[in-house]
């Protein structure tokens, strides 16, 4: 019985090693939910590059799925770190946004380290998230929505006219008539 145990025990460790050193592709991941949809962060991951701290050398989006999905390099420095940033829409009207973050250069030796010390890859990689969770604030709170209760417009006449025309040619046509 205790030789089945640690059979078992010894070949979960292997499954468990094999996953995490050979098929996972993440070295670290930070998430955060927000009230803003989806859009809005997906534009506002897409331009990450304008709002970008000054150790950040350079950020290009690698790949997109419009409102779901966004690959990112970023390199600091001589270090090139991949960001795959997913953004999910919420049941009860929040977006949940993770950054899988990988290290391009010291893959296997973050993979080590990650587990066990908090090094300066965890530390970079949750401040830019930070950040973009920062910016993010702030642009929200520039946005005033309010409702116009007191805006009279002025009475105008209009004409219908039953026009027949293509596709190509409505916007043509309305505009000439």
């Amino acid at each position: 019985m205790k030789r089945l145990l640690k059979w078992i025990f010894g070949l979960s460790i292997v499954i468990i090693a094999v996953w995490y050193f050979g098929i996972k592709e993440e070295h670290y991941q930070v998430s955060f939910t927000t009230v803003q949809p989806p859009g809005l962060i997906y534009d506002h991951i897409s331009a990450w590059n304008s709002y970008a701290t000054k150790d950040i050398t350079s950020i290009s989006i690698t790949s997109k799925i419009p409102f779901s999905e966004i690959r990112q390099n970023v390199q600091v420095g001589d270090s090139l770190f991949s960001y795959r940033w997913k953004i999910s829409k919420k049941g009860d009207g929040k977006t949940r946004v993770t950054a899988y973050v990988r290290d391009e250069v010291n893959g296997f030796s973050q993979k080590l380290r990650v587990p066990f010390v908090k090094n300066s890859f965890t530390k970079r990689s949750v401040n830019n998230v930070q950040n973009i969770v920062n910016e993010l604030k702030f642009k929200t709170q520039q946005f005033r929505v309010h409702s116009v209760t007191d805006t009279v417009f002025s009475g105008g006449y209009c004409v219908y006219m039953a026009i027949e025309s293509t596709m190509g040619k409505k916007a043509k046509n309305m505009l000439s008539n």
